[in-house]
C-alpha cells in the first residue's frame, strides 16, 4: 500500500497498459507533481524514472504481450504498446554521472556502506534525460546516414 500526499493519484489503476512508463504512468505523475525519488543504495541502472524520458522523445513503438492477473485472480494475456528498445544504449549509469556533475546542486547524496542514498527531483532528471537521449539518438542516426 502506498501512503502519503497524492498516493491515490500516483497508485491509481490506469485505464490502459500502453506505454507503461509514458505519460499515463506513475512516473509521469511524479513528474507532473514535481516530486522526488529516493534511491537507496542503487545506481541509475535501476532508475525507472529515466524510462519516462525514453517513452516521450519520439522513439519507435512496438506491440508486446504479457500475462496479468485480472480482478478475479485469473491469468490473461494482454497486448500493449511500448517504446521499442527502452534503455537503448544501456548507459543509465553514464547518464547518472553526467546528471550529477551538471546538477549537483539538485541532488542529496549520502554515502551508506558500499553505495549512496540519493534524493533527486524527478522533473529536472527527466528533462535532462530527454535532452541527453534526444541528442544521442540524433548523433547515432547521423552516423548511420
Amino acid at each position: 500500500m502506498l501512503g502519503g500526499r497524492d498516493a491515490d493519484r500516483i497508485a491509481r489503476v490506469r485505464d490502459s497498459y500502453d506505454y507503461p512508463f509514458g505519460l499515463n504512468s506513475p512516473v509521469a505523475d511524479l513528474y507532473t507533481l514535481d516530486r522526488k525519488i529516493v534511491m537507496l543504495g542503487t545506481d541509475y541502472e535501476s532508475c525507472t524514472s529515466l524510462h519516462l524520458a525514453d517513452s516521450t522523445i519520439g522513439r519507435p513503438s512496438l506491440t508486446e504481450k504479457a500475462p496479468i492477473k485480472d480482478k478475479n485472480g485469473e491469468v490473461k494475456w494482454i497486448t500493449f504498446k511500448d517504446v521499442d528498445d527502452l534503455d537503448k544504449y544501456d548507459d543509465f549509469n553514464d547518464f547518472g554521472t553526467y546528471f550529477e556533475e551538471k546538477h549537483s546542486d539538485l541532488i542529496v547524496k549520502v554515502p551508506i556502506l558500499k553505495g549512496y542514498i540519493r534524493i533527486i527531483p524527478v522533473k529536472p532528471l527527466v528533462d535532462e534525460a530527454r535532452r541527453y537521449y534526444t541528442k544521442k539518438d540524433k548523433e547515432t542516426a547521423d552516423k548511420v546516414d
